[in-house]
């Protein structure tokens, strides 16, 4: 043996089985411990943000977080799409922070998230919504994720799916979901482990998706500054209005033949049931909304057929035993596209459900 490789040999870093099995258990607890820590830093951050910061809508270890704080803070919760987290208003004036106008108090979170199709809210309730629990939940169902059989995921081709880290990975039904195999493996693993979540967070906030590498060589010698603003700046930024609210007809937007799905066969209503399963074996007192959908972006033959649907839906809700409320069709002026409104159109929903027998009850 040469003197090089005699040389290379005694500087080798040797570990014994309990060696490793002590780096092992020492290198687990940091995975645990950092995260848990991080999530309690982070509290003030969260408190100060009346929603979700619409760059996070899919960081779903921040939203695990944000859902426990708030939680903590407030008795009743709302969980929903962008028409919950308010994509036209700033967020004082959100269904959330209309419902604590009309009542007088702090009671109503919002836990809405932009893009959340109801498939996708089955996986975030049950993968990263175990805090919401023993609580008061309205949970809202937007009829715009059934307007047609693509949109239902009953597709052959491939779209621009939302939230597909929270979908059923390997559900061949689906075969609109084309993601490769390392990348379903990755979404089902980021579930269980929290550190690949939270790995993603800190890409995402701190290092602008970049990466570490690649980061640290584009902005040499600044990385306390950033890590001391970035998350301040997301949560003050996302009470601000994202989108300035105009009427639908200032948008050109003209009336669609919407050939809607068959409830008995969609995709988003049986996982949306799911979710609402899921949320009554927490303990949860469900209580669900519907709508709004805009009246008149419909031709009177897909108008028609929307109100079959509505009343398939209420037939089902009956059947389940769970309390709703109908969003009421609003005047024209208020919607600002198919299925959203301004700050006027919120305020009328929130003081009509108030007055709502089953939602007196629920409440």
């Amino acid at each position: 043996m040469s003197v090089e490789n005699t040389f290379k040999i005694s500087h080798c870093m040797k570990l014994s089985w309990r060696g490793w099995l002590v780096s092992g258990v020492m290198l687990a607890g940091i995975m645990f411990v950092v995260p848990q820590m991080w999530s309690f830093g982070i509290s003030r951050e969260i408190v100060q943000s009346l929603r979700i910061p619409y760059e996070l809508s899919t960081d779903y270890w921040y939203y695990q977080c944000f859902v426990k704080k708030n939680c903590q803070e407030f008795p009743n919760v709302i969980v929903g799409d962008s028409f919950i987290w308010g994509e036209y208003v700033d967020s004082n004036n959100t269904l959330s922070a209309c419902l604590n106008k009309v009542s007088g108090k702090k009671d109503f979170a919002n836990l809405g998230v932009n893009g959340l199709h109801p498939m996708a809210a089955y996986g975030l309730i049950k993968y990263h919504g175990s805090d919401i629990s023993g609580k008061k939940i309205i949970l809202f169902f937007n009829p715009l994720w059934i307007q047609s059989p693509e949109i239902d995921l009953q597709g052959r081709d491939e779209i621009g799916l939302q939230h597909t880290k929270l979908i059923p990975q390997f559900d061949s039904q689906f075969k609109c979901y084309q993601a490769k195999t390392d990348e379903r493996l990755s979404s089902i693993a980021e579930r269980y482990c929290s550190w690949i979540g939270f790995a993603n967070y800190i890409n995402t906030v701190y290092l602008d998706g970049l990466g570490v590498k690649k980061w640290s060589m584009e902005n040499p010698g600044i990385i306390s500054k950033k890590m001391s603003y970035s998350l301040a700046q997301l949560t003050a930024g996302s009470n601000s209005i994202h989108t300035p609210a105009e009427s639908w007809q200032q948008r050109g937007l003209e009336p669609s033949d919407y050939s809607w799905v068959n409830l008995t066969k969609s995709n988003h209503w049986k996982y949306w049931k799911k979710t609402i399963n899921v949320l009554k074996k927490r303990n949860n007192k469900v209580f669900v909304l519907v709508g709004s959908f805009n009246p008149y972006l419909m031709t009177p033959e897909s108008a028609g057929k929307y109100q079959l649907l509505i009343s398939e839906i209420q037939n089902e809700l009956d059947g389940m035993n769970v309390p709703y409320f109908f969003v009421p069709d609003l005047p024209s002026e208020y919607y600002t596209d198919a299925s959203h409104v301004d700050g006027r159109g919120y305020k009328i929903i929130a003081e009509q459900m108030t007055k709502n027998d089953k939602f007196k009850n629920w409440y």
